[in-house]
């Protein structure tokens, strides 16, 4: 008996446009509004909360593609709903997975948010090395040199990097999205503590997930009159530090710097109005430790800034924005009319490149903002379980100001 063969068709973008059966040469099934409708169903599906945790969109279309090739062909299918239920406890597993970080190296586990950084060590590698060799087997001296040479390579990118890990229990694709999710934000949250990056224009963080670090480099071909010499390849921009986390690093960090309050916030599954604006902003600031250009380090920090003490809109941005900052990280009044007048000049020069095109060229300036931004957070981070909203914390401020 011919077998059904379900296909998609997507556009330009690789997004999907439709999804078929086909069988015996002709194509049954949804396309343009019809599998517009089906896409909605499953995403509506996947948010209910007992599947929001345990499967992912794709999966729900799936299994819904599959249920309806059933149906069509006579199969004796239960109810969608228990259909789901059933492919649900077939598919979602425990899953285990380490997503190595570029540029990233811990003395000891590190337990962050809801992942776990640890060392991707030899023995591990040793381990993995065993299981491609038994693949080796029988298939000739020249098949074993060529996957020894892979593994070389995939020894070399990984072995002694910190990895994000995680145990997820869902299907594999929610698996794996849960994990992205909660890497990339604990690495993200991670580097607030990158002290150079934070606080060094010149510094710029590749710590990234595996991948993302986005290392730029210019390749080039060295002319010897009509022949080519050599082709070079040379990093663009500053070095690539690597960032190492001792655990006395770690011992600092705690209670001082707000480190612990930052990974409890993290690993929360409820929080508060405060907590929620606190973490995003964060994440936020964290941005700017990537940027390579000194006009987008501006962006990110004062988008940060806003996005914390000021209550909307339409309040004056830097005389709110400098007075309540002032506040949080200096204790006199000539300290807080410095770090007002600093708040202004990283204003001035944000605008002088956003509107004007000009290069961000004052360095000192820019390394006196930074550190200032950075107090800042981490003083924040420290006060995370103090206020249940953000306009607590400015009516806190507001008083100080009256005091």
């Amino acid at each position: 008996m011919p077998e059904f063969k379900i296909t998609a068709k997507t556009d330009l973008l690789g997004r999907t446009t439709a999804r078929y059966f086909e069988y015996e040469g002709q194509r049954i099934g949804l396309e343009d509004d019809k599998y517009q409708e089906l896409a909605r169903l499953s995403e509506s599906v996947q948010r209910t909360k007992a599947l929001r945790d345990l499967v992912s969109t794709k999966w729900v279309e799936d299994a819904i593609v599959d249920w309806m090739k059933a149906r069509y062909e006579g199969t004796s299918a239960p109810p969608l709903a228990t259909y789901l239920a059933d492919k649900c406890e077939k598919d979602v597993r425990e899953h285990e997975i380490l997503l190595p970080v570029s540029n990233l190296t811990v003395e000891s586990d590190l337990t962050f948010g809801n992942v776990v950084f640890r060392t991707i060590t030899k023995e591990l590698m040793d381990r993995w090395w065993e299981q491609w060799q038994e693949a080796t087997r029988g298939r000739g001296a020249e098949y074993a040199a060529k996957v020894e040479a892979r593994f070389a390579r995939e020894r070399s990118d990984l072995q002694g990097l910190a990895a994000a890990t995680i145990k997820v229990t869902a299907e594999p694709k929610r698996a794996l999205e849960v994990a992205l999710q909660e890497s990339e934000r604990a690495v993200a949250a991670l580097r607030v503590y990158h002290i150079a990056a934070t606080t060094i224009p010149e510094v710029i963080s590749y710590c990234a997930l595996l991948g993302k670090e986005n290392v730029e480099s210019v390749k080039y071909l060295e002319m010897e009159g009509v022949r080519v010499r050599s082709r070079l390849k040379q990093p663009a921009g500053g070095r690539v530090l690597n960032w190492h986390l001792s655990d006395d690093n770690i011992r600092k960090y705690t209670g001082s710097i707000g480190f612990d309050n930052v990974n409890r916030l993290l690993a929360l599954k409820t929080r508060t109005k405060f907590q929620d604006a606190l973490l995003d902003a964060l994440l936020l600031y964290s941005r700017s430790t990537r940027e390579k250009d000194l006009a987008g380090r501006l962006v990110y920090m004062l988008a940060a800034i806003e996005s914390m003490l000021l209550r909307n809109d339409t309040e004056s941005i830097q005389e709110n924005a400098g007075v309540r900052m002032a506040f949080v990280i200096a204790n006199t009044a000539e300290q807080r009319k410095v770090a007002i007048s600093n708040l202004k000049a990283a204003y001035a020069l944000r605008s002088r490149f956003l509107h004007h095109g000009h290069t961000i060229d004052e360095l000192e300036m820019v390394r006196t903002f930074m550190l200032d931004t950075w107090v800042l957070f981490t003083e924040l981070a420290k006060a995370s379980n103090k206020f249940e909203t953000k306009d607590q914390l400015i009516d806190s401020l507001e008083a100080m100001k009256l005091s």
